[in-house]
This record gives C-alpha cells, sequence and structure tokens, in this order.
C-alpha cells in the first residue's frame, strides 16, 4: 500500500478500492526499543524518524550492528557529529529487538480483492447515484 499522506486520518470507500490513512505515532516506539537496546539514537538525532534515522533504522534491522558502519550513514549537516553518533550507536542490539523494530517500521498493509464487491457485507450502504433517490 502506497502512503500518500503521512499525518491524516480516515477512510475513503470508492467502487474499485478502499484508501485508509491512519496516524500514527511512530516516532516514539521504535526510539524507547532502542534505548532497551542501550541505543540512545534520539541524543544525537533531532529526528529519528528522518533520512538519517531511517537509514540508520534500516541498517540495524537488516543486522548491521557495527557503530561506525551504522555512523556513516548520517546524512548532511549531522555527518559533522558522526563522533557522537558512534557512541550513541554503541549497544547490544539482538535479534528479538530487529523483528520488533521490523514490525514497527513495516508500513501497515491491508488485504486486497480481486473483485471489489467480494467482501462487501450484505446490507452495506451503497452510493446512490443522481436521480435515483
Amino acid at each position: 500500500m502506497e502512503v500518500l499522506y503521512e499525518r491524516c486520518c480516515g477512510i475513503d470507500v470508492h467502487k474499485s478500492s478502499v484508501a485508509a490513512c491512519i496516524l500514527l505515532e511512530r516516532g516514539h516506539k521504535p526510539q524507547k526499543l532502542l534505548e532497551s537496546a542501550n541505543i540512545k539514537l534520539a541524543s544525537t538525532l533531532t529526528h529519528t524518524m528522518g533520512k538519517s534515522g531511517q537509514a540508520i533504522l534500516d541498517a540495524i534491522v537488516n543486522g548491521e550492528d557495527s557503530p561506525e558502519r551504522l555512523a556513516d550513514l548520517a546524512l548532511g549537516k549531522l555527518r559533522s557529529k558522526i563522533p557522537q553518533l558512534q557512541l550513541a550507536l554503541d549497544g547490544r542490539i539482538r535479534d528479538h529487538h530487529r523483528f520488533l523494530l521490523d514490525s514497527l517500521l513495516r508500513p501497515v498493509s491491508l488485504p486486497r480483492s480481486r473483485d471489489p464487491g467480494a467482501r462487501r457485507p450484505a446490507g452495506a450502504v451503497r452510493r446512490a447515484t443522481p436521480g435515483t433517490g
């Protein structure tokens, strides 16, 4: 499912699709999970879910645990803070941390049906067409 709007909440039902928009507080849960592994990413990064943060978190999920290699993923102005970032990334990340982090970062996807009307419950409200009442 493609994320169209990062911060909204609602659902749009169309003839051939359903678009859901869910408001999530994504920044705090990954940060707390990392702190349980003694990784203090928020002490160096202003936005843990920014481009550099996302790159570092993705690398952690994919098995990288070297603070030096993780810190090298920093972009822009954050590159000047690589020594502090290396200290912040020196923790004890385990496989269960990676699994939980992956589940927190993975976008929510809804199952799709090839037949748009297949899952419609009996008595579901249909959009009225002009002139039909």
